[in-house]
């Protein structure tokens, strides 16, 4: 079973963790329902709810490292994309007169100040 099929995809094409919730509450109600119109041996039971406690976990382990590899991505975008506004923001500073860039300048110094203190605490 997969959970990742049965799952709607949300506005931006990325599945929530209400979706992922919800197939997995169908899965077990799935199964439950399947066990208790079959009476079996209790080793035999035991066994079945070994096997779907198994599929359930290794979906939403393999669920997890997905969305733990989205999030890698992300921040490396986000990273990628601060760098890149620095680089134009250092572009136009420099075609700026020497007092409008100072200002500008003492502007983020005190921003990165303000961001170091904000990281030690």
């Amino acid at each position: 079973m997969n959970v990742a099929a049965s799952t709607k995809p949300a506005s931006d094409g990325q599945t929530t963790a209400a979706d992922v919730e919800g197939a997995l509450r169908g899965i077990v109600r799935r199964e439950v329902a399947s066990y208790r119109r079959q009476p079996e041996s209790g080793e035999a039971s035991v066994n079945e709810t070994h096997s779907v406690i198994r599929r359930v976990s290794v979906t939403s382990v393999k669920e997890i490292d997905t969305l733990i590899a989205q999030l890698q991505q992300l921040r490396d975008f986000l990273q990628s994309e601060g760098e890149r506004i620095e680089r134009e923001i250092t572009d136009l500073i420099s075609g700026m007169s020497p007092q409008h860039r100072q200002i500008y300048e003492d502007y983020f110094r005190r921003i990165r100040e303000a961001e170091l203190q904000r990281n030690k605490q």
